[in-house]
């Protein structure tokens, strides 16, 4: 077995005892779409990934948390250009942000935040705090701890 296949594996492992205390998917209201460019960040993240990363990461989402071996054996794959690319875009998508609440198309009736916008806030903050700890460091395991924060973030 390759060594990042196993660091992939035992970083799975390590908080597989944390995932079980997350409802699961069919528990939590489900909130439809309500249009393509109203998308959240969470989605934005994900068209930002490989389809398959973010498919598996997408099933983690809805609560298989099996797929955590699939998203970093796919993270494992990737290329030094994907992952470049990956980088740019996601500090591209947090550029958007800027530390601040993030924009949402619904009206609050109240002073306190949306759902979407507190989730977005969670999620930005997140990917910001993983990019920003890397230490500079660009690789395929790294990004599969992002996507996989982020998603898990969205919860």
């Amino acid at each position: 077995m390759r060594k990042p296949a196993l660091i992939a594996a035992t970083l799975a492992l390590a908080i597989t005892p944390a995932l079980t205390a997350v409802a699961p998917a069919h528990a939590a209201p489900r909130v439809p779409l309500a249009a393509a460019e109203e998308l959240s960040l969470v989605e934005q993240i994900l068209a930002a990934f490989p389809e398959p990363m973010a498919a598996a990461a997408r099933l983690v989402l809805a609560g298989q948390f099996d797929q955590i071996f699939v998203l970093f054996g796919e993270a494992l794959k990737l290329t030094p250009t994907q992952i470049t690319t990956i980088i740019a875009t996601l500090q591209a998508l947090l550029g958007q942000f800027g530390g601040e609440v993030p924009p949402t198309t619904e009206t609050p009736t109240t002073d306190v935040p949306t759902t979407t916008a507190v989730q977005n806030k969670k999620v930005a903050w997140t990917v910001d705090s993983l990019l920003k700890n890397s230490s500079g460091k660009k690789s395929g395991p790294v990004l599969g701890n992002v996507l996989l924060n982020a998603v898990l973030a969205a919860k």
